[in-house]
């Protein structure tokens, strides 16, 4: 009981400078894309989930980190690479020219406006596995991703293909046991000859 108390006293201990402050995490629940729960399709626009014209989706990795916080010098970097992709990304990543008395957007404003443009992009020609070779051969990672509903039919085998041969598993099945028999036996030997060894030095 005192060991689980104090345990629990260290994790609280330990909470803000794991986690962050109160108020840190109070803002980031604001701000953060995970507050879309399920609608939510990625971190930024350049970690992010697209849907492709042919109802497939892949996951752009260009970057960890949103434009906004990369250096100068990186941030023109991943847009080249991008641009390089296909014209229609050149003219996504392509910054728009602000319009008279019109305030620059915000960080938020800026990557949301991204995304909502690398996503016209990707929906409006070829398929998953087109992008993920554009990309590539760019540098740009991505991948294309399979619903639940693709994997479980992919791994999902006929009926009259799971049958087990019982003639052929009986024999193993011996066998695991053997194995376990054999182990247990060991292990209580060496219990015993080790309890002998303690006991005999104990009253010497």
């Amino acid at each position: 009981m005192a060991r689980a108390s104090l345990a629990s006293v260290g994790q609280v201990v330990q909470y803000p400078f794991c986690c962050g402050t109160r108020e840190a995490l109070n803002l980031e629940g604001l701000t953060a894309r995970t507050r879309h729960g399920p609608e939510c399709e990625g971190e930024h626009a350049l970690l992010h989930c697209y849907k492709t014209k042919d109802d497939s989706w892949i996951l752009l990795t260009a970057s960890l980190l949103p434009l906004s916080r990369l250096p100068t010098q990186e941030r023109e970097a991943v847009l080249t690479r991008l641009a390089a992709a296909d014209c229609s990304l050149g003219a996504a990543v392509a910054t728009p020219p602000l319009q008279k008395k019109q305030a620059a957007p915000s960080h938020d404003q800026e990557d949301e406006a991204l995304a909502s443009r690398l996503s016209a992009a990707f929906g409006a020609k070829e398929g998953a596995e087109w992008w993920v070779e554009a990309l590539g051969g760019a540098g740009v990672r991505a991948t294309v991703l399979a619903s639940f509903g693709a994997l479980r039919a992919s791994c999902t085998r006929p009926a009259d293909q799971c049958c087990v041969d019982s003639a052929s598993a009986a024999p193993t099945v011996i066998y695991i046991y053997i194995y376990i028999y054999i182990y247990q036996y060991i292990s209580i030997y060496i219990y015993y000859i080790y309890n002998i060894h303690m006991r005999t030095h104990r009253y010497q």
